[in-house]
């Protein structure tokens, strides 16, 4: 009877151990490549379209764009609803004079103020050089 108890015990502490080695490689390997579209933890990057009368506003709070264009470089998305695109941005700042820092900030985006999208898809820019990777884009104009 003792020896059933030592073999339900050994099993189900090798079934413990199993099932935790899983969900660590699984976290640490497989949920942060895999895109959000997918469920997984990728961010996505995108592009924005602004409008040319919000281009001003934008640079004020330094979002930064692909020179004599409308287009924000690409930018991480932490959330998105039906009006707005949360974002994050590098803000460089003077804490004492002559010492200055950047700090990684949120900033959420009006729906609004924008004529489209352009998605980029993390680690496709080989792809993107190659005369037909032109599919690694995917842009979407109707908000």
């Amino acid at each position: 009877m003792a020896k059933d108890w030592t073999k339900v015990i050994i099993c189900s502490a090798f079934l413990m151990v199993a099932v935790a080695w899983y969900i660590s490689t699984f976290s640490t390997e497989v949920y942060r490549v895999v895109p959000q579209q997918f469920g997984g933890g990728l961010p996505e990057e995108l592009r924005f379209e602004i409008k040319p009368e919000s281009v001003t506003a934008m640079k004020e709070i330094r979002i930064d764009f692909v020179p004599n264009t409308a287009i924000t470089k690409a930018l991480r998305v932490i959330h998105e609803t039906d009006d707005t695109f949360s974002v994050l941005v590098w803000y460089e700042f003077n804490r004492i004079e002559k010492e200055s820092s950047t700090r990684l900030t949120s900033v959420t985006l009006s729906k609004r103020i924008m004529d489209g999208y352009i998605r980029e898809f993390p680690g496709l820019d080989d792809a993107l050089s190659h005369p037909r990777g032109q599919g690694a884009r995917e842009k979407q104009s109707a908000l």
